[in-house]
This record gives C-alpha cells, sequence and structure tokens, in this order.
C-alpha cells in the first residue's frame, strides 16, 4: 500500500474544506462567473470576495489572495476548468446548473461525489502512475457500497479514518470492492498508515459530509462516516447508483498523457449523466431550499418566451462577447448574490448547447442561421431540407414542463417559418440530458408528433429521428 500512495493513489484532495460550505462555495463560484473568459483578473476577484465578505483573505506578500488558495475546490467539484491548464476562467455545465438554480448545493455535491474518481485530469502529475498501476477508483462510491453492505448484512454500518486507510485506500479498482469489506469486517481497525494519506482521508470526510447520502459522527474524539436516513429510506436505488458507477465504462480515461487532453476531463465530470439525476430530491421544503438553493425557489417553468411576427434569420456565429463588459464592471459587486447570475447563466448554458450544435453541423456542410427573436437554430442540408431546432436546459425534475414549452414553440416557429418562406421545415426539439430512457416522451414528441429529439450530453450529441410520416 505504501508504494501506491507515495505513486500518488492517496484520494488527493483539496484541503480547503471551509469553500465546500453552500454560502462560501456558491458565492465563490458566482464571483468567478462574472470573469469568465478573463486570464487576468486575480485582483480583481480577490477586491470582490473582501468586499462581498466571502471567505478569508488569506494574506500572502501583504496582498489578499483568496481566490488562489480556495478556487481549486471549484475545479474539484466540477464546476470550473482547472486555471492550471485552462488560462481563460470556464465554468463547466455543472457550474451553471448551481448557478442558474437547476440543481441545489447538496444534491450535485451528492453527485459529484460519486462520480469523482482517481486518475482524473486535475491531479494530472499523479495520472501516468494511477494507469500503470491499475488505479481505476471513484472513492464516494467505494465508501456507499461498503457502508451499504454493513447494513444490509446487519453489521454495524460506520466507518472510521483508520478503516479507510487501512482496508479501502489499497483497493484500486470499484468492482473488487468485496476485498475491503472483508477487511473491514475481519480485521482491527486501527493501524499505522503513512500521514499523507491520512490527512487526504480526512478531507475526503469532509467532502462526502456536505452531501445528502452521508454523514459524520464523532465519538471519543473519533470520526466515523455513516449512511444518511436519505439512503437508508432507498437502499435499492442507491445500490443501482453503485452497480452503475462501478462500470468501467462510466470512467474517463485519458487517450494520452498530453495535458490538453487532460481538459476533456472537466468536460466529463461537469457534465452530469441523466443517471445520476434520480438523486435529486422530489419534495423540497422551505429548510431545504434555503440551504440548497439560496434564492429560497426553484424555477420549474421558463419565464421568458420569445416573441415576434417575423422569423429574422441571420448566419450563425459563434463569436461571443465577453460575459462581463467594461459597463458591467463597475456593478459586479451588487451581483453577486442577485437573480442576475442565475438568468445570465440559465442564457450561458442554454447558448453552449446552441453554439455545440451549430459545430456540429457545420462540421457536415450544412448552412446555419438564426434568429434571437425565435428560432434557435435552423440548418439547412445541401440547399434543399431545413430543419428547425428548440433548445431547452432541464433536469429530470423539470424535463416535462421544458418539453411542453419546447413543443409549443417549435410547432410554433415551424408554422410560422412556413408562413414567411412558404417551407414546411423538420421540427426538433433539444435537451441536454439523455433520451435514451425517456420512452414516453420519444412516444410522444416522435412518433405521435412527429418531431425530432436531440440530446446533447457535454461533447456527445445523439439524435432520436421523428416516425415517418
Amino acid at each position: 500500500m505504501n508504494k501506491l500512495a507515495f505513486d500518488g493513489y492517496t484520494w488527493n484532495f483539496s484541503q480547503h474544506a471551509i469553500a465546500l460550505q453552500p454560502s462560501n462555495l456558491f458565492s465563490l463560484l458566482s464571483a468567478a462567473s462574472l470573469f469568465e473568459g478573463k486570464s487576468s483578473f486575480g485582483e480583481s476577484i480577490n477586491n470582490l470576495l473582501i468586499s462581498e465578505n466571502v471567505l478569508t483573505s488569506n494574506i500572502r506578500n501583504g496582498k489578499p489572495d483568496a481566490w488562489r488558495d480556495y478556487q481549486q475546490i471549484l475545479a474539484e467539484t466540477g464546476l470550473i476548468y482547472s486555471t492550471k491548464l485552462e488560462r481563460n476562467l470556464k465554468i463547466s455545465e455543472a457550474g451553471r446548473l448551481l448557478l442558474s438554480g437547476e440543481i441545489g448545493f447538496s444534491e450535485l455535491m451528492s453527485i459529484q461525489a460519486l462520480r469523482y474518481q482517481y486518475p482524473n485530469g486535475l491531479k494530472f502529475a499523479f495520472i501516468e502512475n494511477q494507469l500503470n498501476t491499475g488505479v481505476l477508483i471513484k472513492p464516494g462510491v467505494l465508501v456507499l457500497r461498503i457502508l451499504i453492505e454493513l447494513f444490509e448484512n446487519g453489521k454495524k454500518s460506520k466507518l472510521s479514518i483508520d478503516q479507510c486507510q487501512n482496508f479501502l485506500l489499497p483497493i484500486t479498482r470499484n468492482q473488487d470492492w468485496d476485498k475491503a469489506y472483508y477487511n473491514v469486517v475481519n480485521l482491527p481497525p486501527d493501524s499505522q498508515v503513512n500521514r499523507h494519506s491520512r490527512r487526504n482521508i480526512q478531507d475526503w470526510f469532509k467532502f462526502l459530509n456536505v452531501t445528502s447520502i452521508f454523514q459524520i459522527e464523532i465519538i471519543n474524539r473519533k470520526t466515523f462516516i455513516l449512511l444518511s436516513r436519505n439512503v437508508l429510506d432507498n437502499l435499492a436505488l442507491y445500490e443501482s447508483i453503485c452497480s452503475f458507477s462501478e462500470n468501467p465504462n462510466t470512467f474517463w480515461i485519458p487517450d494520452n498523457l498530453d495535458k490538453a487532453n487532460y481538459l476533456t476531463w472537466f468536460g466529463h465530470f461537469g457534465h452530469i449523466p441523466t443517471e445520476y439525476f434520480v438523486l435529486l430530491e422530489e419534495e423540497l421544503n422551505t429548510e431545504y431550499l434555503e440551504y440548497n438553493y439560496f434564492d429560497s425557489k426553484v424555477d420549474f417553468e421558463d419565464t421568458e418566451f420569445k416573441k415576434g411576427k417575423n422569423i429574422n434569420l441571420s448566419e450563425f456565429t459563434t463569436d461571443f462577447k465577453p460575459i462581463l463588459t467594461d459597463a458591467e464592471e463597475e456593478l459586479f459587486e451588487k451581483k453577486i448574490n442577485s437573480g442576475y447570475i442565475k438568468r445570465r447563466e440559465k442564457t450561458k448554458l442554454h447558448d453552449e448547447i446552441v453554439s455545440q450544435l451549430a459545430i456540429y453541423y457545420k462540421s457536415k456542410g450544412c448552412q446555419v442561421f438564426e434568429d434571437k427573436q425565435s428560432v434557435d437554430l435552423l440548418v439547412k442540408m445541401n440547399n434543399t431540407d431545413t430543419s428547425i431546432f428548440e433548445v431547452k436546459t432541464a433536469t429530470l425534475r423539470n424535463i416535462f414542463q421544458r418539453s411542453r414549452l419546447a413543443v409549443g414553440q417549435i410547432l410554433e416557429y415551424g408554422y410560422r417559418y412556413n408562413q414567411d418562406y412558404g417551407i414546411v421545415p423538420e421540427k426538433n426539439v433539444v435537451f441536454n440530458i439523455d433520451m435514451e430512457n425517456q420512452k414516453w416522451l420519444k412516444e410522444y414528441i416522435n412518433n405521435h408528433l412527429s418531431i425530432g429529439l436531440v440530446s446533447v450530453l457535454g461533447k456527445d450529441i445523439k439524435m432520436f429521428p421523428p416516425k415517418a410520416v
């Protein structure tokens, strides 16, 4: 085990656990979002954090440098791309979902704690050693699996830091969890292990404690991790999540060891697969909303509906202006915890999906157009076939509300386009979640309405064409 530990397999994680508190993380991410696209912003963002009383100043060389110390937690949890690899600040899809109120704090932390793996692109210094020694592990899933097995077999369902170091850390693949379980049940929990790995286990406990899956218990100054009531009430669900997450096909594995390739980790980790949306809470009481959503409400329906009599198309361009304009810089202090960021992040995520779809069709030699007042995207193939697309961001919590809006809009735009140009276009609605398992929606939209469905999943695009009429 010691050799593995010194080779970089120690469950490395950020030591700045204070940034994992809901309001701290949300405010830190909000501040970061105001400088997206910029590469030189350290002094400005530190001044903003001070003015908003976010975290501590962390004076270095006589100047505050909180951003340098705390920004790593945003990359650790998949909310931004690593600033070591991507100079221009970039928010991930998961980060936008949190800022736009599509997903709550502990919900997102629960999902990311189960998806975090070694190797990963943030810890790129260890990737080669971890790949060479066969490391392919999701620690959160391993902890969850062992605790579930202990509970179901009538054992004391808790793990100490020592047990995690001695019996879970040496496991390099999730599918070998039974070896860890055997040792937890049959061997004494305490023995000497290397100090560095102990600190990393402690940091992992702090990470898992902000999820809705685990809880911490301290007995006689010893720290234990346990399952939450939520898991105990839904064991079958969490067992299925374990089985899915343990599958090697769900892991990110780099194609090569070039640093540019490590950036693909953040695209992978920053996009939430549909399978994990089952962890979203169904009943959202006031206390839960205040802790997780920061403005105490969730938007279940879009408040904006594009209006306009005529469809005025222009060639699609991917040249976007910076998020924070010069005029906005004077006002950004007032925006860090306002609805401004929420509205903008929804728009930004929507625009990223439109852009990715446009790039895809341009690569196929198609002509691509847009109308900011109506059609999200219009694609002409071979100068004859015309398709229009309506894009909606969604989670499984609001997919039916969003699909109703999308269907209504795409039918209207199809009608208006026919009125204006004398052409009946093919109609498509686009979501950022996988439609593979959405049988009812596929039947309704594809077959009953003869409308195409498209899933934009990170860098992957899946097409579900309508039934021929």
